[in-house]
């Protein structure tokens, strides 16, 4: 339509081309109103994950996680040419680390937050509604307990801190799946267990909980992903098969090009964050890296040697 000139028609034949030329190159799907309201019901559903870490949401949840956030819980004294090292996740529990000026800690971890709610959303639906607003319809499923704990405990090493963060990471999932599961055997309403004797019984739950043996992965049909949607919410088997790419180094790398050809579920969810958060060009020029045992303990001691040896020097400074 454009090259025949039925839109675009006071613009010339060659004008007409080079925008042909620069749709055709643009890095990104060409969106419509059906899909930018499909991905906002994805949205919605991010979201609701990270409103659990949250004090009630009065304005954005990026103006509240703004004031939850503090720099200084994340800075590191070593400091080198004015830049500090800030977590980043490359996998689930692998946390490697980049240097980076302090003004740009929130946006990494604004953006790691969210990436980390993509992945685990279909295991946090939202928090139930209090009992007397209830519908009579099928019960909701839980959230995963340990998704939710590692959720606040990634936010605690991020910077973030709350209230909401504080109550998860101090109610260890395992003593709370324990204490569900004893709840669900017997009605409250109709049966009662000794205060003096639950909290033994939970214990002597999370000890057979203890007792498990970790196994190496497994192939399942999760890894073979299903058909992928242009937008929205996608089949949860090819969601699952996508987690391995929806960390911050894949998703918002400036150097990653959608590729021709069939679509793959990452570039869906490279498209829709990228237009909700924008790019992130930090990560253009930053190198990653990991912090062993032995360096943080050589760091240390070098440290503490040059701060007992100043005030060897001048003790005056140490008085007050």
């Amino acid at each position: 339509m454009i090259l025949n000139g039925h839109i675009f028609s006071s613009f010339t034949q060659c004008e007409r081309e080079a925008i042909v030329e620069r749709i055709i190159n643009m890095d990104v799907f060409i969106p419509s109103l059906y899909s930018f309201f499909e991905d906002f019901k994805l949205l919605e559903c991010w979201s609701n994950c990270i409103k659990r870490l949250c004090p009630p949401v009065q304005d954005s949840i990026q103006l509240t996680l703004r004031y939850m956030f503090n720099a200084s819980n994340t800075q590191d004294q070593y400091s080198k040419n004015g830049r500090n090292p800030f977590p980043i996740e490359l996998r689930h529990d692998d946390i490697a680390y980049a240097n980076l000026k302090t003004c740009d800690f929130f946006d990494l971890g604004y953006r790691q937050l969210w990436l980390f709610s993509v992945r685990n959303y279909h295991r946090m639906p939202p928090e139930p509604i209090k009992k007397g607003r209830l519908l009579a319809t099928p019960n909701r499923g839980e959230a995963d307990y340990h998704t939710v704990y590692h959720m606040a405990k990634l936010a605690e090493k991020l910077g973030f801190r709350s209230n909401q963060i504080e109550d998860i990471l101090n109610d260890p999932p395992d003593r709370k799946i324990a204490y569900n599961m004893l709840l669900k055997a017997r009605d409250p309403s109709a049966f009662r267990y000794s205060p003096a004797k639950i909290e033994r019984f939970v214990d002597v739950i999370v000890r057979c909980f203890d007792s498990a043996k970790a196994i190496g992965p497994t192939s399942s049909t999760a890894d073979i992903p299903g058909p992928v949607h242009r937008c929205g919410i996608q089949q949860i088997d090819a969601h699952i098969g996508s987690t391995n790419m929806l960390y911050l180094t894949q998703i918002f790398d400036p150097t990653t090009r959608m590729t021709k050809g069939a679509i793959e579920i990452g570039q869906v969810y490279r498209w829709v964050l990228k237009c909700f958060f924008g790019p992130c060009d930090v990560l253009a020029d930053v190198e990653i890296f990991r912090r062993t045992t032995r360096n943080l303990k050589r760091k240390h001691s070098t440290e503490k040697l040059k701060q007992e040896r100043h005030s060897k020097k001048r003790p005056h400074l140490l008085q007050s």
